[in-house]
Parts: C-alpha cells; structure tokens; sequence
C-alpha cells in the first residue's frame, strides 16, 4: 500500500527538528564511509534580472531516500518546497515547506565547519552581515563553541546596532557592533561571513594568520565576500561539494584561474570530518555554496519523526502557506 504523502508546515519541521539534532545527523551522515553516504546532483539555477531560481537534490540509496528542494528568490519576495521520495517504491513520501529546513541545515553545516576547524576553546567571532541568515550561523557557531564575545558588522548603522542588542539578549553573550570590518575582524579566532556582496569586503591584511572563515554567503554568480588575497593566503580551504563550490563560486573560481593547481587544495567536508587531519594549520576557509545531500538528510530525520509522532501531517498542504527563503 502507498503511504499517504505527509505535507509538513515551517512550524512543523521546527517542532520535529532542533539545531543541536540537526547538527549531530548531519555530522554523523558526512562523515560516514563514502558508500553510505548521501550523494548530491549538481546544482541547477537560473536567473534573471529580478530573481533566481534554484535546484538542489540528493539521493541516500543506503537509507531509502531521494530528495530535491527548489526555491525562488525575486525582489518581492521568496519561496521554497522540499520533495522527499522513496527510491525502492519511486513514491512520494512528503512535500515540506523548506524555510525552517533551510535555516536549520545552513546553520547546521555551518556549525560543523567551526566544528571541523576551529580550535574548540575559541570564544572570540566576527560575524559579518545582519540578514536573513545571519541569526541561525550565530545560534550554530554558539552551538559548537565556547562564545563569550561576538562582533558585528553590516554596512547599514541601524541593522547591526539593533542585530547585535537583539542577539546579545537572546544568547547572553558580549556582542558589540563594529564600525568597520577591520574593526569586527580584529584579533578574533573565527569570521563568518553571511552576505550577498557583489564586491569582496575582507582582506588578509585584516586578519589573523591563524584565523578561521566559514564563508556563509555569496553564492550567486557574480557574488563574492572573500578578497582574492584572503583565499591565497589561505592553508586550507574545504568546501561542501568540491565541483560545485569551484563551479558557483567566484572567490574559487578567481583563485583557480590564478592558479591551475588550487584545486588540490580544496577539500571536501565529509572527508574533514573523516579525517580532521587533512586541515592544516594557518587561516583556514569553509566555503559553503549548499550540498544536496544536508538538506535530504535533515528532510528524512525529519520525516520519520513524523512518521513516528502520534499527529496526523497528511491533511495540510504547506504550499497553500506563506514563507519566505534565504
């Protein structure tokens, strides 16, 4: 018998998954043996002037699974569906709004690159940006280590003095608004990046030689927050997908036009959290550019929770609702 298709609201997906699960599923999924891990498509995405329009997918045949989520993203706004499928029977299984999904997996795969490569004693961040996202890489970079004082920048005064009182009360820690990148960068042992710049803002001049970047942001063509003097200078890059991040991001592509051999130092997570070793000391960069696999994992986690729960999730359809998507 066909099971009924479970259809899952934003508020359903926070109920059923937390950050600190998300984390832990998808840190114990990356970093299984290749054979049994999930396996991402290559990212489809269009744009036009207005807007974009994006395809992620996986699928897990050691779990059952197969997965897209689509999302669109225009100046009036934006939406995202997640499809989840059952690849024994070829059924569909559940249709979810993504937002939650989304924010809960950036977070997550961002905290795992902390995880991975910063020092765990490091209490010290910078974050640069005060949009959509930038709350949920706070809550997973707070996740993962020790934060006692935090820095912000954006270049609008108002959004990152009001960010960083808000942020301050939610998580209750130091966290002080800085006039200038070289200010919010200073002396920190981790920068998260979460922007949509279309001109690089950081320099190494700025930095620590042994500082970490989880670079959140930028992951639309033309897009870039990292200088091409930071990515030189780095010891260490490791991205979520090695072909696409060299494919849809500008900083790594730039660095690989310098340089033809860049690419043999470009790392794969799941192999980092295999073998934290391959991580060598120095300033270090994750560039994140979205991995199919993250979000099919956390989709079936959250699924058979679901499943497994006494409410009934097969009677509203989440595309009928609102939502909006980084």
């Amino acid at each position: 018998m066909t099971p009924a298709v479970r259809c899952l609201d934003d508020a359903e997906v926070d109920r059923l998954l937390t950050l600190d699960d998300a984390v832990t599923t998808l840190r114990r999924a990356l970093g299984s043996e290749p054979a049994m891990a999930p396996v991402s498509m290559p990212k489809a995405l269009g744009t036009w002037p207005d807007g974009s329009l994006h395809a992620l997918g996986a699928h897990w045949t050691s779990s059952g699974y197969a997965g897209v989520k689509t999302w669109i993203n225009t100046s009036a706004g934006a939406q995202s569906v997640y499809c989840l499928f059952d690849t024994a029977a070829g059924g569909l299984l559940g249709i979810f709004r993504a937002r939650s999904l989304g924010r809960l997996r950036t977070a997550a795969v961002g905290a795992l690159g902390l995880q991975a490569m910063v020092p765990a004693d490091t209490g010290t961040l910078a974050l640069l940006g005060t949009g959509r996202q930038a709350r949920a890489q706070l809550a997973g970079a707070a996740a993962v280590l020790p934060l006692t004082r935090v820095r912000v920048w954006s270049p609008t005064t108002e959004h990152r003095t009001s960010f960083s009182a808000a942020m301050a009360d939610e998580f209750g820690i130091e966290v002080i608004p800085a006039g200038s990148v070289a200010d919010a960068v200073r002396d920190v042992g981790a920068v998260v990046t979460v922007t949509r710049a279309r001109a690089p803002f950081l320099r190494a001049a700025d930095l620590r030689p042994d500082v970490h970047i989880n670079a959140m942001g930028a992951i639309l063509p033309g897009a870039a927050e990292l200088d091409a003097d930071v990515v030189r200078s780095a010891r260490s890059v490791v991205v979520d997908d090695v072909a696409s991040a060299l494919e849809n991001s500008t900083e790594l592509r730039t660095a690989l036009r310098d340089d033809p051999g860049f690419s043999g130092r470009v790392s794969p997570l799941g192999e980092v959290l295999r073998a934290p070793g391959v991580v060598r000391p120095g300033l270090t960069i994750f560039k994140s550019v979205g991995l199919g696999a993250c979000d099919l994992v956390l989709a079936v986690r959250v699924y058979e929770a679901a499943r497994l729960g006494a409410a009934d999730h097969t009677r509203t359809d989440p595309t009928t609702t609102q939502a909006q998507e980084k």
